[in-house]
């Protein structure tokens, strides 16, 4: 079906959002699956749209960490991303 979800890990919950504009805010929006519309088309996690909040880590996380997320798509294929810690 061309979704994917996010893979829990060293983290009680990582839920996919999506930053939707309200008046002067952006509200964030629970997403079951990340979708797309055609067979090749690419989707962009990034701050402000579609982002992963990954939340209640199971112990400290520094900034000279990398944290591994695994997401599978709705054929199955696994994609695993090594992301680097940034203190913000």
């Amino acid at each position: 079906d061309g979704g994917v979800e996010a893979h829990r890990g060293v983290f009680a919950e990582v839920p996919l959002l999506l930053a939707v504009a309200q008046r002067d805010a952006a509200v964030p929006k629970l997403l079951e699956v990340l979708a797309h519309d055609a067979p090749g088309e690419t989707v962009e996690l990034a701050p402000g749209g579609y982002h992963l909040m990954l939340m209640m880590p199971a112990g400290p996380i520094s900034p000279e960490q990398s944290i591994t997320v695994h997401m599978t798509a709705g054929e199955g294929r696994v994609y695993r991303f090594e992301l680097p810690v940034e203190r913000r």
